[in-house]
């Protein structure tokens, strides 16, 4: 029988190989009709760094990372620049929407085709850029709660010694 470790690195692949199936699912419509869309990069972050910060924050206790808590302290540090990134991005595209620029990509289709691409692509990329935010503020402070408990812990064993 596979040792609990073997079981949560398992556990991590599936997760991993679910978010490239949901990234796929939601960005095949953008990709396939804008292969030219500058913000492409900053979209896929969203998805996968907001997706895992959720999955990570909810059910740390089942990963492989568990037990260390200089992992708990790193990835709690290590979320806050990308909490920085993904309001930027979110800032470009509010920029990049104000200029006009989106509409030059649905210039070639028809009216009523080019609003709907558009308001999917307004609502897609604000919520899952938002989603990401909050998803990296709400990892980061449930990383420093781990390892205080963990800390915590730590101390109330070795004073019953």
């Amino acid at each position: 029988m596979p040792s609990l470790r073997k079981k949560y690195e398992l556990f991590e692949w599936i997760w991993w190989g679910f978010s490239l199936l949901l990234l796929l699912f939601i960005l095949f419509p953008l990709r396939h009709e804008l292969p030219l869309f500058p913000l492409l990069t900053a979209n896929v972050l969203f998805v996968l760094l907001g997706f895992h910060y959720l999955r990570l924050a909810i059910w740390w206790r089942y990963t492989p990372l568990f037990f260390h808590k200089k992992w708990r302290i790193a990835l709690g540090f290590a979320a806050i620049p990308s909490i920085f990134y993904f309001v930027n991005r979110i800032n470009d595209y509010i920029y990049y929407k104000d200029d006009g620029k989106v509409l030059q990509l649905f210039f070639d289709l028809p009216f009523d085709e080019s609003v709907k691409k558009l308001n999917y692509l307004n609502n897609e990329f604000l919520f899952l850029g938002v989603t990401a935010v909050l998803a990296g503020i709400f990892f980061s402070l449930r990383m420093f709660w781990s390892a205080w408990q963990y800390r915590k812990w730590e101390t109330e064993e070795t004073d019953e010694f």
